[in-house]
């Protein structure tokens, strides 16, 4: 999560910086550092290309727009930023509910295989008085983690309408430059 903190892209002399840590988790996690890095180089190419073109006049109303370009970059690398903490948010959540069914079904299994005079029914309650049946051990837990998943949803909407305003703001803002919209891909 600390690569979401804007304070973090930059280092202590102000310039642009890579993460390069490595995050031995799982895939998700490594394709989110994968994904972080593709979207901090796309943020510090659009603003090398910002940079380039501002050189080529000293023009003020060219110069606001440009802000509004630098802003557009900022915005787009943030709303990527989140969407990537997002994916691997639920590609985790994924993952962890279906080791907590294999973890449910290999208790069973080895309960069959110890109680192997018992009956299914004997087993079952033998398990729930343990506290290691299904509930326990798979539909407890993913109903849990499925709730603190869920504010995901509200953030998901939330990166979505802050993206479609500031868009909206920020192209109107250029629009009225055609040549400095279609350098910048804004139509």
């Amino acid at each position: 999560m600390k690569y979401h903190k804007i304070e973090n892209w930059f280092d202590e002399n102000g310039k642009f910086s890579y993460q390069d840590e490595y995050i031995p988790i799982t895939n998700a996690q490594k394709n989110f550092k994968k994904e972080v890095s593709r979207i901090d180089k796309r943020f510090v190419y659009d603003l090398g290309k910002i940079k380039k073109f501002s050189s080529s006049f000293h023009n003020y109303s060219k110069t606001i727009k440009l802000d509004a370009v630098t802003a557009l970059a900022l915005k787009n690398a943030i709303k990527s930023h989140g969407q990537a903490g997002i994916k691997v948010i639920k590609e985790t959540k994924k993952q962890v509910e279906s080791e907590l069914e294999n973890n449910w079904r290999e208790t069973f299994q080895v309960a069959r295989q110890i109680g192997s005079e018992l009956s299914e029914v004997e087993i079952l309650q033998i398990l729930h008085e343990a506290s290691a049946d299904k509930e326990a051990l798979d539909t407890k837990p993913v109903k849990k983690l499925s709730k603190k998943v869920e504010s995901i949803e509200d953030i998901q909407r939330k990166i979505s309408d802050y993206d479609k305003a500031l868009s909206k703001s920020i192209r109107k803002r250029i629009s009225d430059d055609q040549e400095l919209a279609q350098r910048f891909g804004i139509s």
